[in-house]
């Protein structure tokens, strides 16, 4: 048990925000500075200048390019803007994957607090969400389902929760 409230901060605390909340704060904000979200849109390639930055986008075969005085890149360690860009990663890769999902959760631990589960087939975390009862959920996958894990296939969090919790818990109604 890690009390929050001993640490030397302004913030003791660990605030925990859905994805799905974050996602759209942030749009709303970028939509109200006159941006334009696209989705299932891709990059292709990127070159920088002194003048800017140039982007090559790939939507459904489609191909187009865009001129602009700075791109962010967020898409990982061996992002295509990081690899076109000769921009090093410094940290490590582990091999470990997580899954994630915001769920309902049914179970008698606190829900005030998080939950960390270290279990011989791998760690199982729940962090509260706002929302009464949601929290969100993480949990180790073994590298050999890399391949084969299904994204949208929510019984993959109930069985490895069935697979290595004692405790009784029941997770439903995955939003993200």
């Amino acid at each position: 048990h890690a009390a929050m409230g001993e640490l030397d901060s302004p913030y003791p605390f660990i605030l925990s925000v859905p994805q799905y909340e974050t996602e759209r704060l942030l749009g709303e904000r970028l939509e109200a500075q006159g941006a334009h979200i696209e989705r299932a849109v891709r990059l292709v390639d990127i070159t920088q200048d002194i003048e800017g930055v140039s982007v090559t986008l790939d939507s459904d075969g489609a191909r187009e390019c865009c001129q602009a005085r700075w791109v962010v890149c967020c898409d990982g360690a061996h992002s295509t803007g990081r690899t076109a860009l000769n921009i090093p990663y410094e940290g490590e890769d582990i091999e470990t994957l997580f899954s994630l999902a915001d769920v309902l959760v049914d179970w008698d631990l606190a829900r005030d607090e998080i939950h960390t589960f270290y279990t011989p087939g791998g760690v199982i975390g729940f962090f509260p969400l706002p929302e009464s009862d949601r929290w969100r959920l993480f949990m180790s996958t073994p590298p050999s389902m890399k391949d084969s894990l299904d994204e949208t296939d929510f019984s993959f969090f109930q069985s490895a929760i069935a697979e290595r919790l004692e405790c009784r818990v029941s997770i439903t109604d995955p939003i993200w």
